[in-house]
This record gives C-alpha cells, sequence and structure tokens, in this order.
C-alpha cells in the first residue's frame, strides 16, 4: 500500500470511529473504548490534501527547525552538516547557508533563522551570533551577542532588528531567571518579556546528583512564523490538579502586549506502572533505590499535556502530544483558548510551522525515512 493511500485510509479510520479513542491499558496492551474519549465527532481533523515541499533529489536529512517566510519561502537547518537551506515555495532547494567551522558565515550549532528586510539571519547557540545572507546565500556580517547567563537556546529578531533571546538572565531573586528577553540598541539593558516558571521538573539525591522527573510537564515556547508573536505554554500550576487547565501567555512582538489565556486539554492517564519503570531506571543510573527515588519525585496523575509546541500568526497554536508507541496528537488551539479540534495520526508526525489549517510537516516512515510536506486540515 502506498503511503499516500494509507494516510487516506487512516484519515477514514478516523473519521469513522468518531467518538472512539484509543486507551493505554499497560504492558504494552492497547484497546479501542467508547468510554471517557475526550474527542467529540466534531472535534476531530483529517488531512483532506497533501503536498510535498521537498524532492528525493535534494538528498533531505535530519532536520532540526524550519521557518516559512512571508513569500513561501522555507528556511530549512540540517544539523548534521551544519547547514540551512533555503527553498523555494515549490519545494526546489535555491541556497545553502553557511558550512562547519567558526569562520564568517560558518555554524556549530544553528537553531533558528529569519529574514531582516530583504536580508536572511541564521543564529548559532555555541558561537552565540547572528549571521546575515544574501538572499542567493552569500554572507554579508556575523554579530556577535553577548551572553547573559550562559548560552541562549534560540534567538530571534524583530523587524527593526532588535534581538529576542530565549535565555536564562539576572533577576531580583537569589537565582537566576528564564526566559525571552529584548536586546536592543548597545545590549546593556536587556528587557525580560515572558518568564518561564519554575518548572520543579529537578529533583536533587542524598549525594548531590540532580536527575529529571519522568512525564513531568514543563513549560514549552515557540515564535510564530512570521516573527510577530511568542507563547509560552505553562502546564506546572495544573500537573497535579484535576481540573486540566492550562496557561498559554502570548507576547505581541511589535508592542510587546502580554496575554494571558486559559485553555483545557484533554488529558490521558498516566499508569503507575509506566511512572515507576521509567523511575527505576532513572534511579539505577543515580545509584538511588526506586524507593528513594519515589520519595523524591511524586507520580503525576496524567501524561504531559504537551511536548511541542507551534504558534500560528492568528495568536493560535498547535500542541503536539506524544501518545502510545509513535500515536501523536495535534491539537489546535484558537487565539482565545477555544479548542479547534484533534489531529491524530498513527506514524511519527512533527509539525514545523502552521499557517491557519496549513501546515508544514516531518513525518517519520517505518523504513526510517523523513518526508516534508504541507498538509490542509478539516473536517
Amino acid at each position: 500500500m502506498s503511503r499516500q493511500k494509507a494516510g487516506q485510509l487512516a484519515d477514514v479510520v478516523l473519521s469513522t470511529l468518531r467518538g472512539w479513542c484509543l486507551c493505554h491499558l499497560g504492558a504494552g496492551t492497547i484497546a479501542f473504548a467508547a468510554v471517557a474519549c475526550p474527542i467529540s465527532a466534531q472535534g476531530v481533523l483529517r488531512v483532506v490534501e497533501r503536498r510535498p515541499v521537498s524532492s528525493a533529489a535534494l538528498s533531505l536529512g535530519a532536520v532540526g527547525f524550519a521557518k516559512v517566510l512571508g513569500d513561501g519561502r522555507v528556511l530549512l537547518s540540517q544539523p548534521q552538516d551544519a547547514t540551512v537551506w533555503v527553498l523555494s515555495p515549490t519545494g526546489n532547494r535555491t541556497a545553502i547557508l553557511g558550512r562547519r567551522g567558526e569562520g564568517p558565515g560558518e555554524f556549530k550549532s544553528p537553531v533558528s533563522a529569519g529574514t531582516l528586510g530583504d536580508t536572511l539571519w541564521v543564529f548559532d547557540s555555541q558561537l552565540h551570533r547572528f549571521s546575515f545572507f544574501s538572499a542567493s546565500g552569500r554572507p554579508v556580517r556575523d554579530l556577535k551577542v553577548p551572553m547573559l547567563v550562559g548560552p541562549a537556546q534560540s534567538a530571534a529578531m524583530d523587524k527593526d532588528g532588535s534581538i529576542l533571546l530565549w535565555t536564562a538572565y539576572r533577576s531580583a531573586g537569589p537565582r537566576a531567571a528564564r526566559g525571552l528577553v529584548r536586546l536592543a540598541g548597545t545590549f546593556a539593558s536587556p528587557t525580560p518579556l515572558l518568564t518561564i516558571p519554575d518548572d520543579g521538573c529537578e529533583a536533587r539525591s542524598a549525594p548531590g546528583r540532580t536527575f529529571s522527573l519522568p512525564y513531568c510537564s514543563r513549560p514549552y515556547w515557540g515564535q510564530s512564523a512570521d516573527g510577530r508573536l511568542a507563547i509560552l505554554l505553562d502546564p506546572v500550576s495544573s500537573r497535579y490538579q484535576e481540573t486540566g487547565l492550562v496557561k498559554f501567555v502570548a507576547v505581541a512582538l511589535s508592542g510587546d502586549t502580554v496575554q494571558n489565556v486559559q485553555i483545557s486539554l484533554p488529558r490521558t492517564p498516566l499508569p503507575a506502572l509506566d511512572f515507576e519503570s521509567t523511575l527505576a531506571t532513572i534511579a539505577r543510573h543515580q545509584g538511588l533505590s526506586l524507593e528513594s527515588a519515589k520519595r523524591l519525585a511524586p507520580r503525576p496523575h496524567f501524561r504531559p499535556p504537551g511536548n511541542w509546541i507551534v504558534v500560528d500568526p492568528s495568536g493560535g497554536l498547535w500542541i503536539g502530544q506524544a501518545r502510545v508507541g509513535d500515536q501523536v496528537r495535534w491539537t489546535s488551539v484558537a487565539a482565545d483558548g477555544t479548542i479547534v479540534g484533534y489531529l491524530d495520526r498513527s506514524v511519527a508526525i512533527r509539525v514545523l510551522a502552521s499557517m491557519g489549517t496549513t501546515l508544514l510537516v516531518l513525518e517519520s516512515t517505518d523504513d526510517g525515512e523523513e518526508h516534508l510536506e504541507w498538509w490542509r486540515t478539516g473536517r
């Protein structure tokens, strides 16, 4: 069966099941059930059209990030080569930005990209600098960015050239804060725009070792494809509550206007055996007994409400949640917090960018290949 026909069949099955859902019963058992299912018939989304972005001739490798520009071009990173490809709206590669190295216009770890006027920029988190290129891929200049408290995770640039860093920074408290910071002018006075809450996802054992807690609901952040919005998804405050409410905070980067929105995401129960199995592996590496580790790590009742976030220029977002095995759910949320619908797939997919109902998707197949496609979603 071809990949296209398999996808169509999956969509038909999903539409037919409507209110049915996949339940994880523990010990690897999966069953269909018609009870306590968060998907309504109106909530199911389908892929109504899919169109390849890149041809096989491009020899597409692993994708680090993708950025869709206003004219339809796509900036696509290839971490194995430390390069960024420029693809035309039809999927043809028109330029390759950079190469591995530390010289002018070279990269070690490119993590984000965008445009400033007619110029393309790429931010490297290890070299901690922006590199600027012409549309044809010719290096123009580099701009070193000061570290506030260690290297930034990612960076962006608004239309006026102000720099936005997702980074740790010094705050009034005893510990450094993390969040979105604006740098302008001489970089002397960073302005915090969003603060990431302390997720409490780390525990310290008696020997002094710190380890990450399994199934912890960490905050996730992202920026829209047009660079005008930044959104922070914060499930921390509701991790152990029964409400299911999750907060997302949006910042309009043209005027730094902050908006807080509450949404209620469907929750998947977390079997105790799953948590204990994962925690036992972590404890073993830390030289702890399972019982000692359990005293440091309260078990969440539900799986994290999100593992990825993609921000739409409209102010809405797509939230990705890993489910059972390769089952992946992507939830579409409007700017006011209303859930638009759910897109469930039986193969691993990663939404790289969204423009309304149109998604840029990286799909991983069973044979290990990855395909970059445009998907249009609908009922």
